[in-house]
């Protein structure tokens, strides 16, 4: 069981994350002056750019949202009810900061290649990201304790513990294995005519696991209250 004070972020241990913020600002003026007035921003369920944002906005927006997200991580643990319960899990908190910010790094490189036509517009290489991302988050899902900002904060689970446990063991085998076949299908089907079919097998997955989870954590709840209820 990790037990580290989470509070008492070592400045030492933070140097990584800092050089990965960093990055983004140090290579904008490179390309400034090459980049169109039009950045690609968002993308569809097919991989393809459907929606693009002024120079200025496509640039900044990622580095700077990095940047915030890394200050909201540093004061979660400070400001949540149950502060103690990160210090149970500090490793996998400070992993899922690292995972996030390299995630929205490599984004903006991605974003950049884009604008600057080394990429392809319809690169699918945005999905594969994305699955990567949930898949790799799913497999911290198990060791994540209760509190108020980070994981699955459903009435039942935020109430019990062990409500709490067993719900995110569920939803780390969710998020993990949907986001598997979700890359494998698209590995197999990227050039096919049916690669549709792939997006919504992937968007049914996406809205069936979280019905699952809130019926789970509820069904849970339910189980451990009649545990106690019953007689001896």
């Amino acid at each position: 069981m990790e037990n580290q004070d989470i509070q008492k972020i070592s400045m030492r241990g933070e140097w990584l994350l800092w050089i990965i913020l960093l990055l983004p600002f140090l290579y904008i003026p490179f390309i400034w002056n090459q980049l169109p007035d039009s950045i690609p921003t968002h993308w569809n369920a097919h991989g393809e750019v459907n929606d693009y944002s002024s120079k200025t906005f496509g640039t900044l927006f990622l580095p700077l949202l990095n940047v915030g997200m890394y200050l909201l991580f540093l004061i979660l643990p400070k400001i949540d009810p149950r502060k103690k319960n990160y210090n149970y899990f500090g490793n996998t908190y400070r992993n899922i900061r690292l995972l996030l910010a390299i995630f929205m790094t490599i984004m903006f490189f991605i974003t950049m290649q884009m604008a600057l036509g080394n990429m392809s517009m319809n690169s699918k290489i945005v999905l594969f990201l994305v699955f990567g991302l949930i898949a790799i988050l799913g497999n911290f899902m198990r060791t994540i304790r209760s509190n108020f900002f980070v994981g699955i904060r459903t009435p039942w689970t935020l109430d019990n513990p062990e409500v709490w446990r067993r719900t995110h063991e569920a939803a780390g085998k969710l998020w993990f294995y949907s986001s598997i076949i979700a890359i494998i299908c698209h590995c197999l089907l990227i050039k096919s005519i049916y690669h549709g079919l792939c997006c919504h097998i992937w968007q049914s997955l996406s809205f069936t696991r979280y019905f699952i989870l809130i019926c789970y954590s509820e069904k849970s709840a339910t189980q451990k209250h009649k545990n106690k209820m019953s007689p001896p």
